[in-house]
């Protein structure tokens, strides 16, 4: 197993962009990432087999619904990380969650994210971070102004509208302020209402309107957005060919819209841990530990998954029932954030992600 880490100097690109998409609920990686080549998986999972696989590398595999994800694999822009979690090791969402956003170590002990601890070590760019969704997830939250959106059915306001309110105004420190992160906003977004589809459309319109904002000269660079309902403790093939297959068309309309930029932006799909091993009795899978994640984008030097594969048998599993992880999913955020965004060891590990200690070895994740 090669672990991915940062190395002894930032790099980074000119103009870096960074989409993190948390799949809320906590993804299964036995779905998300099949490992078709472990004889045990046929036993524990036997829908897996008739579900039909793209294959990968002759031991991990894709879902059927993620082709997109597939061509992307085959082009050298798709890493796969399995086995893999925070340093959490139980099974609430919301510490789990906690853990996964604040980039320590614990649920306690930070009341904002490492995201946005990020953005605030740069601040001639913390208004280049974009929140997509009706609320700011905890990794966005901090000291660095992060605007917000989320798409409405609503008119769209009168673009002189703020520029009036803003003589009446003007001198609260507060509504001011707001107000002028507003006028920002708006200007970006120009308008844009969002696309919207059915149930299984969510995902496809969202990312379609966050690539045309990441590709504007002037838009966000980096963004978190929220991929909800992967806590599927009932019917969990239906629901994850549904939701495999939008996120699968999100990712295609996500480099379409981005055009000549995709090259200089990376995709970290993650969720806060993943379920066990076994099904449970209603056809779904209950809160496990180890999941997977993946990292694509054309700034991304893929066709490899990494994973020191722990095997399925009850022996190998945390108190036999869930996936054993064995490698830290800090390390995938240290190698984006010095290799990619070009943060320094020093501001990763004692400012962003503290008290991280980088491992050994390094992945070399991303295209020079």
């Amino acid at each position: 197993m090669v672990a991915a880490s940062g190395t002894a100097q930032a790099m980074g690109r000119a103009d870096p962009r960074l989409l993190l998409i948390i799949q809320r609920g906590g993804t299964d990686g036995l779905t998300f990432l099949p490992p078709v080549g472990d004889p045990d998986l046929v036993s524990v999972r036997p829908d897996l087999e008739s579900a039909g696989t793209l294959p990968l590398d002759g031991f991990f595999a894709l879902p059927s619904t993620m082709p997109t994800a597939a061509e992307l694999w085959q082009r050298g822009e798709l890493a796969g990380f399995h086995a893999i979690s925070t340093p959490y090791r139980d099974r609430s969402h919301f510490d789990a969650q906690n853990v996964l956003e604040s980039g320590l170590s614990r649920p306690e002990g930070a009341a904002n994210g490492w995201l946005n601890r990020a953005l605030a070590l740069r601040p001639d760019s913390a208004s280049r971070g974009l929140s997509v969704g009706t609320g700011t997830p905890l990794v966005m939250r901090g000291p660095a102004a992060v605007g917000s959106w989320a798409p409405s059915q609503l008119p769209v306001a009168d673009p002189t509208l703020v520029d009036r309110l803003m003589p009446l105004w003007g001198s609260d420190p507060l509504l001011a302020t707001m107000l002028a992160q507003g006028r920002d906003l708006q200007a970006m977004t120009g308008g844009m209402t969002g696309k919207r589809g059915g149930i299984a459309a969510v995902m496809a319109g969202l990312m379609d309107n966050v690539g045309q904002l990441m590709a504007r000269p002037g838009g966000p660079r980096i963004v978190a957005m929220d991929s909800g309902g992967w806590d599927m403790h009932a019917n969990l093939r239906f629901y994850m060919n549904l939701l495999t297959g939008d996120l699968d068309q999100g990712i295609a309309n996500l480099r379409s819209q981005l055009g000549s930029v995709w090259s200089d932006t990376v995709v970290l799909i993650v969720s806060e841990f993943g379920r066990t091993v076994d099904p449970n009795g209603t056809g779904g899978a209950d809160h496990g530990i180890g999941g997977a994640a993946m990292v694509l984008g054309g700034a991304v030097r893929g066709g490899r998954v990494f994973a020191d594969w722990p095997g399925l048998r009850a022996a190998d599993r945390i108190d036999n029932r869930d996936l054993r992880p064995t490698q830290d999913l800090r390390h995938v955020f240290a190698d984006i954030l010095g290799n990619h965004l070009g943060y320094s060891r020093a501001e990763i590990s004692e400012t962003i992600l503290p008290g991280y200690v980088f491992p050994a070895t390094r992945t070399e994740l991303f295209r020079s």
